[in-house]
């Protein structure tokens, strides 16, 4: 256990025993922790009415007064961290019931339903608070004239919600809530004088107007950016093989070689964002870099006479490991097998320089010899390139590391793939990720909070020592798991299931 959680309960007992500066000891520990979980936990709108740190210093006087009544008493590693997190959710939910009420009562700003949870107006992933407070004034007059159901859409919407998910949520089709939200769309565009041409991201993205200028690295062709060109004239287009949020993946046939492939297309409403574009071009050229066989090989990138980008990779006509654990759970050699060939991937990765940010088991395919092969670098990171954006939440939630939630846990690393491993392995040996829940903001606030249930608790068959390795994996602090791939596939090989 970590050196944080292992001498709480000794910190608390010199607390209690009156040991000077044991309070201090016991504030500081965990006061920008706390915070960050409250904020984690704020919706953009609450945020500019509460502060997380005035949240967490009422937590802590409650915490101390109740303490020095003897009412808490700390024997467990990690029970204060517990105990502290649940009093300081206590006191957000508190607050933001009192402010969701004021904002009703008062209607000084977006109306909120009176059927509508408060606790629901807490948690958000998505936009930062500083673009949901320059689109709040610029939406609020358009918000308030709105019946209920467009207004929920509307709300749910500005806190990061997919169109599939607002649908089901209020209860209409998913084509239903884009039209609703184009319609909004053109009353702003109205509202604001803008020409159709000018790009107000609502449709496709959380709420914010933007006015995009097409950078210069945006018009280089394929070749000035030092990819290998595909013509799209030379894919003959087979069936629908895979979708997600960035776009859809083709099975098709280069016309030249008659080889089949798979063509990887970025969704129409990105190719006017430039950081998108920018993200999906660096996902080839980072992919290229790389040779082995447990990795997807890109053969280039190309874009269709409608200026649609898209990337020709090496076809696997296998399943994914998600399909693989939603059929049945697999054996643990196996699942041990499987971890060593991406810990092998990953190993190959990060001596190039790359972090994949994005291990799970949606991204890790299964070849029709039962050998796995890694996908998706789309959220892969140069380990060597400063300018990485350190403050955006970018991953899938129930697979996240915590410096990926928040910076204050650390840096970007080959230590977050460190934690992927882990995750995965928990994955696969159990049959569920690490945290879940029904609201990715939700999963987030486990991810820099909670720790997993020991996986011997949902499957006893679980050797001691492998579950003791997907933990410290699995440790909120980086510098408390493995080192490296390198470390872990080590660890894992000494396993006598590995051998």
């Amino acid at each position: 256990m970590s050196e944080l959680n292992s001498s709480s309960a000794r910190i608390f007992a010199s607390f209690v025993a009156n040991e000077p500066d044991a309070a201090a000891q016991l504030f500081h520990r965990y006061l920008r922790r706390l915070c960050r979980l409250a904020q984690t936990r704020l919706s953009p709108r609450l945020a500019q009415r509460i502060d997380p740190e005035d949240v967490v210093m009422s937590a802590y006087r409650s915490f101390f007064v109740s303490a020095k009544a003897g009412r808490f008493w700390i024997q467990e590693s990690g029970d204060l961290w517990a105990l502290l997190t649940k009093i300081t959710l206590r006191k957000l939910y508190r607050s933001a019931a009192h402010h969701s009420a004021d904002l009703r009562s008062i209607q000084r700003e977006v109306a909120f339903s009176e059927t509508d949870d408060p606790q629901a107006w807490i948690i958000s992933e998505q936009p930062s608070a500083a673009d949901a407070v320059a689109l709040a004034d610029e939406v609020e007059a358009v918000l308030r004239s709105l019946p209920v159901q467009h207004r929920r859409i509307l709300e749910l919407r500005l806190q990061g919600e997919l169109l599939n998910d607002i649908a089901r949520d209020v209860g209409v089709s998913e084509r239903s809530v884009r039209r609703m939200l184009t319609d909004l769309e053109q009353q702003l565009r109205e509202k604001h004088g803008l020409p159709d041409r000018e790009t107000i991201h609502i449709v496709e993205s959380p709420l914010a107007i933007q006015t995009f200028e097409q950078s210069e690295r945006l018009t280089r062709s394929p070749d000035e950016r030092h990819f290998c060109p595909m013509r799209f004239e030379d894919l003959l287009l087979q069936r629908l093989i895979g979708k997600g949020g960035m776009g859809k993946v083709y099975r098709a046939v280069s016309r030249t070689t008659g080889q089949l492939v798979a063509v990887k297309f970025l969704h129409k409403s990105f190719q006017s964002k430039p950081a998108i574009v920018e993200r999906f071009q660096d996902e080839a050229a980072i992919v290229q870099r790389l040779c082995h066989p447990s990795i997807v090989r890109v053969e280039g990138i190309g874009r269709t006479k409608a200026g649609v980008y898209f990337i020709v990779m090496e076809l696997f006509d296998g399943r994914s490991l998600a399909d693989e654990i939603a059929a049945q759970v697999p054996s643990i050699s196996e699942a041990v097998t499987w971890i060593i060939q991406v810990g092998e991937a990953m190993q190959h990765a990060h001596q190039a320089g790359i972090t994949h940010c994005d291990l799970k088991p949606a991204n890790v395919l299964l070849t029709q010899t039962r050998n796995v092969v890694v996908t998706d670098f789309g959220l892969a990171q140069l380990t060597s390139d400063p300018t990485s954006p350190g403050a955006s939440i970018a991953g899938t939630a129930a697979w996240m590391a915590p410096e990926q939630v928040d910076p204050v846990f650390g840096p970007i690393s080959s230590r977050t793939d460190v934690y992927g491993l882990g995750a995965l392995l928990y994955s696969l040996v159990t049959g569920q990720p690490p945290f879940a829940g029904s609201r990715a903001a939700d999963v987030l606030a486990c991810v820099v909070s909670q720790t997993p249930v020991a996986p011997a608790i949902l499957r006893p068959q679980i050797p001691e020592e492998l579950e003791y390795l997907c933990l410290e994996c699995l440790s909120k602090n980086a510098a408390e798991r493995p080192a490296s791939a390198d470390e872990f596939l080590k660890a894992l090989r000494r396993l006598p299931i590995a051998k």
